[in-house]
């Protein structure tokens, strides 16, 4: 699952962010142009300054509160979106179907092993089948009759639109000729009892019965040889169980690696899903603590510079009365001065005209100058006083500076705790689209390996029905080989019942039995 931020929240940032360079923009040129205007403010220029604060002082402070509720409601919509039902989950869980082929295989049946180690008991028999049953027998495997299991194995879906091989054709016709061989086996020894029926003498009876017994002969050469294939066959099909039941195995195998890797795969994203949530709502928290702030020192800023809009109004008033008295002092002093020139033009008119008159104007001049130098000291106390207020104002001016460069210095502050914020916004972004690649990354994956547990099972499954059929031709030549054995536990009855009919009759025919009797039993042996 790829988490995508709400663009409303990204809007929102961005609108902060540009608000908040705005007011930095238009404080920081306020301050510019108050320091530079420092020194040749006068009493015209500190209204206007003020007046233009104040405007964008509450300009910003209603954007501020219109952002601030427009946040508000992004961040309800935000945790509306952000918290979905507890049905839904990143990654679709799909159970895997545990079906009967993860129990382990059913042993290997004890006939199978019995015919890997044969004992001598079970050995292959000495006696066969006569040839007229040979015959008969040839002759049904050539025509096969169709059955019940061949009809069904033809019409069944694993191995539709695939070709028999020879060997479950072989066996399907040895099944269809197991019933017609009980039946032959009765009918040999009554047809034994016909051939010896013609004969009266004991000689021809007895010269029957040998061309009879070389028949037999014949026959059991050819069964055993027929057993002998039957037993490799038997034997290759072990093996070829052996290898699929291993090939099983490890498919299971593959298949539980495969499982428990989903389960891994979808606790993960699980884990990075809530982990994404819990930032998200940790983002949102320092996001609102950050705006409560930014509007807690905008409102102090506000006041500090009301105060301040107070005290400089005072000020100006203070500077207006002090430039009214200073502008007055300088008018009397100008008028003195005229009238000190006046005064001196007609006293020098007074001693060119009375020279005579020096003694006595000498003493008025020194009572006049006396009188001007009261009024001069009293002048220049007036002029320190009004220089002294004019430090007083300076250093009030100075003392105001101060105040704003020091709310300057917080605004920085505040401006580079905001900065911080929007660093650590673009890196918990970057670690989210990182988280975002990498849940893509793990998806693909999870589809290939699925597509691969699905190709598994298939074959699974493929492997499964092929063994059925295998286990089905493993029994019915189980079954061929035990009339087999029966057959030739009979035959070998019968030629002991006819060997001692004939040591009864007295005929030495020892030595003419034991080149084939000796042959068999090597057959046999082998």
């Amino acid at each position: 699952m790829v988490f995508q931020r709400d663009p409303e929240v990204i809007k929102l940032m961005k609108s902060f962010g540009g608000k908040a360079k705005e007011m930095k923009g238009a404080v920081m040129e306020t301050l510019n142009a108050r320091l530079a205007a420092g020194d040749t403010s006068n009493g015209a220029a500190v209204p206007s300054f003020e007046d233009e604060a104040a405007k964008k002082l509450s300009l910003l402070k209603q954007v501020i509160q219109k952002n601030a509720v427009e946040a508000a409601q992004t961040s309800k919509s935000v945790d509306q979106a952000g918290t979905p039902p507890s049905s839904s989950s990143p990654v679709p869980r799909k159970e895997p179907c545990v079906t009967a082929a993860r129990k382990s295989p059913s042993p290997m049946p004890e006939t199978v092993r019995s015919e890997k180690s044969p004992s001598p008991s079970t050995g292959s028999p000495k006696c066969c089948t006569p040839p007229e049953s040979v015959v008969h027998c040839d002759k049904k495997v050539a025509q096969p009759t169709p059955s019940a299991d061949n009809a069904n194995q033809s019409r069944s879906p694993c191995c539709g639109g695939m070709r028999r091989s020879p060997l479950r054709k072989l066996g399907a016709q040895e099944a269809n000729s197991t019933a017609s061989a009980k039946r032959k086996g009765e009918r040999a020894v009554e047809n034994v009892l016909k051939i010896l029926e013609p004969h009266e003498t004991a000689e021809e009876k007895l010269g029957a019965l040998f061309q009879h017994y070389l028949g037999f002969q014949e026959g059991t050469w050819q069964l055993q040889a027929a057993v002998q294939k039957a037993e490799r066959q038997v034997r290759q099909l072990s093996r070829e169980k052996e290898q699929l039941q291993s090939d099983c195995n490890r498919a299971l195998l593959a298949k539980s690696k495969l499982e428990s890797l989903c389960r891994e795969l979808q606790k993960q994203a699980r884990a990075v899903k809530d982990e994404c949530m819990m930032r998200i709502r940790d983002e949102e928290e320092k996001r609102r603590e950050v705006a409560s702030k930014f509007q807690t020192t905008l409102m102090d800023i506000t006041a500090v510079l009301e105060e301040n809009q107070a005290r400089s109004v005072q000020l100006r008033e203070e500077n207006f009365q002090l430039a009214q008295r200073l502008k007055g002092v300088i008018d009397h002093y100008d008028l003195w001065e005229k009238n000190i020139d006046a005064v001196l033009q007609q006293k020098e008119l007074q001693a060119q005209v009375a020279t005579t008159h020096l003694a006595r104007a000498q003493a008025q001049l020194q009572a006049e100058r006396q009188s001007f130098l009261a009024e001069k000291q009293i002048v220049l106390k007036q002029v320190c006083d009004s220089q002294r207020q004019q430090e007083e104002l300076a250093a009030r001016e100075s003392h105001l500076r101060e105040e704003l460069s020091s709310h300057a210095s917080k605004y920085e502050e505040f401006q580079g705790a905001l900065v911080q914020s929007n660093q650590l916004f673009r890196t918990f972004k970057q670690d989210m689209e990182k988280m975002s690649k990498k849940i893509k990354k793990l998806e693909k994956e999870t589809a290939q390996w699925k597509s691969r547990w699905e190709a598994s099972n298939k074959a699974l499954a493929d492997i499964t029905a092929e063994k059925h059929g295998r286990d089905k031709e493993l029994v019915a030549a189980q079954q061929r080989v035990i009339t087999l054995e029966k057959l030739c536990r009979a035959l070998q009855l019968e030629r002991n019942e006819l060997s001692t009919k004939v040591k009864a009759l007295g005929i030495d025919t020892a030595a003419e039995d034991s080149g084939p009797v000796e042959v068999v039993n090597e057959s046999t042996e082998g």
